[in-house]
């Protein structure tokens, strides 16, 4: 009641009445009480409005969101080929996402070399295994005469080597040198035994000569033989030395010949193995020479599948059609493997992106407002940096990997099509904080700053 009588007077009192001097102890008094009632219950609800703060701001949880750029992509990126030379484009019979298979033949660049040709002659020493070069049986089946363009001259350099190695392998021009020196080797060995054998022959006359001889030469002593007789054994002794030395010097050279024959059979046998060398070496050199010409030729004119897939023609092409060199003519687009999401995130940030956390992605060419986004999961981070340039300049970025353990399906139900390279933005999703901790992060950072 007191306090109602007091508010009663401070509305009926003229402040203004009351300046300086003349304002009285009561009035003064009046003046500065302040009201108990009011001081707490702005306390209460300050206390409270507060409290509430400190609730909310630990209930409520949020993460941060990391963005960065994503290609969707399949483990096996499309590939586009160029054309190396300029010329009138040949398709083989294919259109524009027609299915191919691995090194299919999509088309080429026409040049000097007859294609059709050059496409028998590979499929021809397809068939050759240069580890045994002596089965030339696909001698009979290649041409003779051939436009080959820039292949002709490996091509006839492989021919050739190949006709030699079989005129080898079929004349035997060395066995035969090796058998008729084999065979004088034989008789001259059989000349040996037979100077042997003369030896012992003329030993034995010798020692029967000398006999007569030394018989002769005591009966001269004796008078009993005429000097007639004992130069005829002297004579016949001397003849039977003579022979006998003959003998001697004949098996001696025949040996020698026979030595010299063994020895040319052994040179022949080096010259053998040292041609057949030479000749596989030779062929082995000019095989490899003209595969390897071949296949910088088909770098250069050919046209062909990496791997299976569809063909993507980069433009309306026609047969006999010009191409630059270095122009895109196809891209091939692999088959339904499994997509993933390539993401570039800028490093900033990027300590709080982990495995498995949860990625929304908005694909560039499907509006987000009428397809929706595409939920996905981080497997992988890689562990440097690297640096990309862009308008900005240059900046530092992870290469993070997502994959779409639902597919390319929406949160609005719909299942995107698939699109090698489709680009958009991933908002990677962290882990949740509380709003206070977010205040008190704020507050150290400032007073820290």
């Amino acid at each position: 009641m007191k306090d109602n009588n007091i508010e009663g007077t401070i509305e009926h009192i003229d402040i203004h009445k009351y300046s300086g001097a003349e304002r009285t102890e009561e009035v003064r008094d009046i003046i500065e009480r302040m009201p108990t009632k009011f001081g707490l219950w702005i306390s209460i609800i300050v206390i409270g409005l507060f409290s509430l703060m400190m609730l909310f701001g630990w209930i409520i949880r949020y993460p941060d969101i990391v963005r960065g750029q994503v290609t969707i992509n399949t483990a096996v990126s499309p590939i586009k080929l160029v054309a190396n030379n300029s010329g009138k484009l040949k398709l083989n019979d294919i259109s524009s996402q027609s299915a191919v298979e691995t090194n299919d033949i999509i088309g080429y660049i026409d040049n000097a070399t007859s294609y059709d040709t050059l496409l028998m002659i590979q499929r021809i020493i397809a068939g050759y295994n240069p580890s045994n070069p002596y089965n030339t049986s696909i001698l009979s089946r290649l041409p003779s005469k051939v436009a080959l363009g820039e292949l002709t001259s490996k091509y006839y350099n492989f021919l050739s080597n190949l006709h030699q190695i079989n005129n080898f392998n079929k004349d035997r021009i060395y066995d035969k040198q090796i058998a008729s020196l084999q065979n004088l080797h034989s008789d001259q060995r059989k000349e040996v035994a037979n100077s042997g054998e003369r030896i012992d022959i003329g030993k034995k006359s010798l020692e029967h000569s000398y006999n007569f001889y030394k018989r002769d030469s005591l009966l001269m002593e004796q008078k009993a033989s005429s000097e007639a007789e004992i130069d005829k054994s002297r004579l016949d002794y001397l003849n039977t030395q003579t022979g006998y030395a003959n003998a001697r010097s004949n098996q001696i050279e025949a040996e020698k010949q026979a030595q010299q024959t063994l020895s040319k059979i052994t040179e022949v046998n080096v010259q053998k193995s040292e041609k057949r060398k030479e000749l596989e070496i030779a062929l082995l050199a000019s095989y490899n020479d003209l595969i390897d010409n071949i296949a910088l030729w088909e770098q250069r004119y050919l046209f062909k599948a990496p791997f299976a897939g569809k063909v993507q023609f980069l433009k309306f092409w026609t047969n006999d059609q010009f191409v630059q060199a270095g122009e895109p003519v196809f891209t091939i687009i692999p088959g339904n493997d499994e997509p993933y999401g390539q993401v570039s995130l800028p490093a900033y940030g990027a300590g709080k992106v982990q495995v498995g956390q949860e990625v929304i992605i908005k694909l560039d060419d499907f509006p987000y407002n009428e397809y929706g986004s595409v939920t996905g999961a981080i497997s992988s981070i890689s562990l440097t940096t690297n640096t990309e340039k862009t308008q900005q300049g240059n900046i530092e970025t992870y290469l993070v990997t997502v994959k779409f353990p639902k597919g390319l399906v929406t949160n609005y139900g719909k299942k995107l099509t698939f699109k090698h390279e489709s680009r958009g933005t991933a908002e990677i999703i962290t882990k949740d904080r509380r709003l206070i901790e977010r205040l008190f992060d704020n507050l150290k950072y400032v007073v820290e700053k």
